[in-house]
């Protein structure tokens, strides 16, 4: 049983009310012949002027396709603001898009998905589709939302909404307190009644959340209490449409203009006239071809009563009616013949949106937030918002969007994972370098982007040749005070902290200086020696005597430059001894991938992370 069905029980006969009197006796004073009421908007307006018509359709049916959310707020300041400047017409521009994403971000408990509404549908006979173009109906019609709520009048869900119905805003009167003062009470609504001829139905004002558009129509008695009918302003462009169309279609039925047929040079005798009289109706009676030729006995003449339709020009006047009530309406045409407003299709379209389509679901949103999902458990501090940004009409171009991001992007302004939300793409997550400013040197941190641009690769291959040439003993290099090539030693390095590291990392990397580079800022190593590459037997552990004798044996390459060290690792099960190149910053580290190519490497070893990384070698 639905609602109306529900209330039908409690209607018993109209009574008087102050109230309702004064307000008819305000809005009763006007130029126009139509009363002005909720019926006479539905009757007159809705269903018997197809301009009036098609335009609210066109508005429900934009309201309900507006996508919407719900979310649990962090910040209620930053939450309003969210509300507030994603209602702009410049929502789909790339700088407000992220501007609003970030706002986002600080408004809503971040990492939370949209809540689900808390009715799957508003009631048994709607959903929310439904209830949201008839929201927009009756609002456009007559200025006026009423939502009732259907809710346990005890229990442990006391309050707690189960269904939720738009009365019929067009038979809904208010009443007020007894001796309320508008200027002091919170609320002077006593009961709303749905009134349809002789009875009614009365709604607590507590069940009842009404949305209205501004009435500047004051008085003592509460006329104010009623939201102002955009048809309002527009009854007379509306009666004046209706009847245009009306009195064409008479002079449609009546095939032309109304006049007199006279003796043209001597009076119609009465036998004269009447003759003539029957012979026409029999011809308008007759729909043979031959019925529109007749005869007379005397020669006749006509006089128009009546100014021609091109004379009177009804239709420039509907063309201007159709143009006021759009106004009125508050919506764009498209039709260049009636409207003047210029601009694309697509701008007109947007226009509608932000002036008309948004504002009033604000309205709905307030009315929403405030009044309703409180009601509900586990919806307290929460938010409904409509988001029109991803509709066709109001994306910007797409090679200027482009354009714009691909700059920013560039010049290090936004993140490449801003970059895909700006184009409605899902973020990259997980992904470290999506959400670091970049520059067009590529994924490269803004505090290193100043390092000097890397070496051909020519500089690799020579360098490659240099080490080739260091472990073959150049006879040049400067030998140690023991004899030993290169100068120093690697004495510092405590081979047991060093065979610590590699059971623990399956891996170490020890400088000269005895220092353990695992977990060293940006650092990271590449083995450059592939002929002094050392794989034990496997079943073979790897000793601190076997890392010593490793130590003597290569002992004049390490000490030949200062970035060479011991580098030791575990493959399938197989332990391994390397002579490796250690560099720092991520430039260097591209760099170092290529050298590691140019020695067939597999990998490289970024010692930060003690994580490899694949250099598209081939290892032999």
């Amino acid at each position: 049983m639905n609602i109306f069905n529900r209330v039908a029980n409690n209607f018993k006969a109209k009574a008087q009310n102050l109230f309702n009197q004064a307000f008819y006796s305000v809005i009763g004073n006007s130029s126009s012949s139509y009363d002005i009421n909720g019926k006479t908007y539905l009757k007159e307006g809705y269903q018997k002027n197809s301009f009036v018509y098609s335009i609210i359709q066109a508005q429900a049916k934009k309201t309900a396709a507006i996508p919407y959310f719900i979310k649990k707020v962090e910040n209620q300041t930053k939450a309003k603001a969210f509300k507030r400047e994603i209602k702009r017409s410049n929502i789909a521009d790339p700088q407000t898009k992220i501007f609003l994403k970030n706002l986002e971000n600080k408004a809503f408990v971040p990492g939370d998905d949209n809540m689900d509404f808390p009715l799957a549908n508003p009631n048994v006979e709607q959903t929310w589709t439904e209830f949201m173009a008839m929201y927009k109906t009756y609002m456009k019609m007559t200025g006026n939302c009423y939502i009732y709520m259907v809710a346990p009048e005890e229990g442990a869900n006391k309050g707690v909404p189960i269904a939720m119905y738009i009365l019929p805003a067009h038979l809904i009167e208010i009443v007020v307190k007894k001796d309320a003062n508008y200027l002091i009470d919170e609320d002077p609504v006593d009961y709303y009644s749905l009134i349809e001829g002789t009875v009614w139905a009365d709604f607590k004002s507590e069940s009842v959340v009404h949305i209205k558009y501004p009435n500047p129509e004051f008085s003592l008695t509460g006329s104010h209490l009623y939201g102002q009918s955009p048809l309002r302003a527009a009854l007379r462009n509306l009666e004046c449409a209706n009847e245009a169309i009306t009195q064409n279609i008479k002079t449609m039925k009546n095939s032309g203009a109304f006049g007199i047929i006279h003796g043209k040079t001597n009076p119609l005798t009465p036998d004269q006239a009447s003759e003539i009289k029957s012979r026409l109706t029999e011809m308008d009676n007759d729909p043979t071809r031959l019925s529109n030729i007749a005869g007379v006995s005397a020669e006749v003449g006509f006089t128009r009563m009546s100014l021609p339709t091109k004379d009177l020009m009804p239709f420039e006047y509907l063309n201007f009616d159709k143009k006021e009530i759009a106004n009125c309406l508050n919506w764009f045409l498209i039709d260049s013949s009636i409207s003047d407003y210029g601009g694309t299709i697509k701008e007109i379209k947007k226009e509608n949106v932000v002036a008309d389509i948004m504002p009033d679901l604000g309205l709905f949103e307030n009315a929403f937030n405030m009044e309703i999902l409180p009601r509900f458990k586990n919806y307290q501090n929460t938010m409904l918002v409509f988001d029109a940004s991803t509709l066709p009409e109001m994306q910007s171009d797409m090679a200027t969007l482009t354009n714009w991001l691909s700059t920013a992007l560039l010049d290090g302004t936004i993140t490449r994972n801003e970059y895909r939300e700006a184009l409605n793409y899902p973020i990259i997550e997980g992904n470290a370098d999506f959400e670091r400013y970049t520059t067009k040197m590529g994924i490269v941190p803004l505090e290193e982007t100043f390092i000097a641009p890397e070496e051909p690769e020519a500089v690799i291959v020579d360098e490659k040749k240099n080490l080739i040439y260091k472990a073959g003993f150049n006879p040049n290099q400067l030998r140690g005070e023991g004899g030993q090539w290169g100068s120093g030693s690697w004495n510092k390095v405590d081979l047991q902290e060093q065979m610590k590291a590699h059971n623990e990392f399956e891996g170490s990397s020890f400088d000269l200086d005895g220092e353990n580079l695992i977990g060293k800022k940006n650092a990271f190593s590449v083995g450059v020696f592939e002929d002094k590459s050392l794989a034990l037997p496997l079943g073979t552990v790897l000793t601190d005597e076997i890392l010593k004798d490793y130590y003597e044996q290569h002992k004049d390459i390490l000490l030949s430059s200062d970035d060479l060290i011991i580098g030791t690792w575990i493959y399938e099960g197989q332990h391994w001894l390397d002579i490796t190149k250690v560099v720092t910053g991520r430039m260097e580290a591209k760099r170092l991938k290529r050298l590691g190519i140019a020695h067939n490497q597999i990998k490289i070893f970024d010692l930060e992370n003690i994580v490899e990384i694949d250099t598209g070698g081939t290892g032999l």
